[in-house]
């Protein structure tokens, strides 16, 4: 087994000597399995995959090649199918999907977004807004039971983190919180609500607030793992109310890094920025406390990963050739699985 010494941090501030123990490959490289092109719509040329349930359907947008208007679609079992071209004018972006194909997101609508809802059938429905608010806002997550979250405007555009059940409004947290702007951004099967309100996490639970510290929240699992950011957009995860520093591909902190999902395992994904060349993005993965670079498509130069369930199923989009078009992109990288051997510090 070689061993391949990597380079020492730039920043002297947080200096340390990594060796990455590889079967023979050089440190830096992209370590899991290559992912797979997903295609789009016959005839189209962009498409994105931006979440996956727990049964492996995913969905996402994808061009028409005869309006060239985004359109969400679905994929099973490799399989492109239409949901719907909802929102009018705006652009519907799905950001949780759930085991019956429902699903949460938002339409850019000009100032502020508006809050969406699919079906089942993939039919679109306008959440309801905040009673007496301006009906603009956003849809982050959706659980098996249908209980939506997200956030609304008031009529002096402060923001409210609300809950939905399916199509109907359900409750107003941000009154409750009794905080100027607030937001609800994930919940869980059984019910568990995280946000952010003034700056500082929350946690909601059998109908009791508790708080994380300063920050802001992304999602929480049924294990009750919160994941979001501390101050200076950082990447943590708070277990059991501790907060835990996710460390970055280049140094033992994930500065610069964005996430966008959180499964039951404790894995998340997302990017950043590959270490070399031009500043496109990198896929990453986050397990037992690694960092692992997913790599791109081969002869692609761009990559982010958007979604993950509890299978190892890791969805995105990447080009798949240098200055080309988006295509969605499925990575898999078994359960409990290390597509790298380890990362030893001193």
């Amino acid at each position: 087994m070689a061993i391949t010494p990597c380079p020492v941090h730039p920043n002297p501030a947080h200096r340390w000597n990594a060796w990455l123990l590889v079967l023979g490959l050089a440190c830096g490289n992209a370590l899991a399995k290559p992912p797979v092109d997903l295609g789009g719509l016959p005839g189209g040329s962009y498409s994105s995959a931006r979440v996956i349930n727990a049964k492996g359907h995913i969905m996402g947008l994808a061009t028409d090649p005869q309006t060239f208007a985004y359109k969400q679609v679905m994929w099973i079992n490799g399989v492109i199918s239409v949901r719907s071209e909802c929102c009018g004018a705006g652009l519907g972006v799905p950001r949780a999907l759930n085991r019956k194909r429902e699903a949460a997101g938002y339409a850019d609508e000009g100032y502020e977004d508006g809050h969406w809802y699919w079906d089942t059938n993939g039919a679109p429905t306008r959440l309801p807004g905040l009673p007496g608010g301006i009906d603009r806002g956003s849809a982050y997550d959706i659980n098996d039971a249908g209980q939506i979250v997200g956030y609304s405007v008031d009529t002096n555009l402060n923001r409210h983190a609300v809950v939905w059940n399916r199509t109907t409004f359900a409750l107003d947290l941000g009154s409750e919180l009794g905080a100027t702007h607030s937001s609800a951004t994930g919940i869980n099967n059984a019910g568990d609500i995280v946000g952010d309100a003034d700056g500082i996490v929350f946690v909601r639970r059998n109908g009791a607030m508790t708080t994380l510290g300063p920050g802001q929240a992304l999602d929480i699992n049924d294990t009750g793992l919160v994941g979001g950011y501390a101050p200076g957009m950082v990447p943590v995860l708070w277990r059991n109310g501790v907060r835990e520093y996710l460390p970055g591909l280049f140094g033992p902190m994930a500065y610069g890094h964005t996430i966008t999902s959180l499964n039951n395992a404790g894995d998340l994904v997302g990017f950043t920025f590959q270490k070399t060349g031009p500043l496109y993005n990198t896929a990453v993965l986050w397990r037992n406390g690694k960092a692992v670079d997913l790599g791109r498509y081969p002869g692609g130069t761009i990559s982010a990963a958007y979604g993950i369930n509890d299978n190892g199923q890791i969805v995105g989009e990447g080009n798949i050739e240098p200055g080309g078009p988006m295509h969605a992109l499925r990575w898999k990288v078994k359960p409990g699985q290390l597509p790298v051997v380890e990362l030893v510090r001193d």
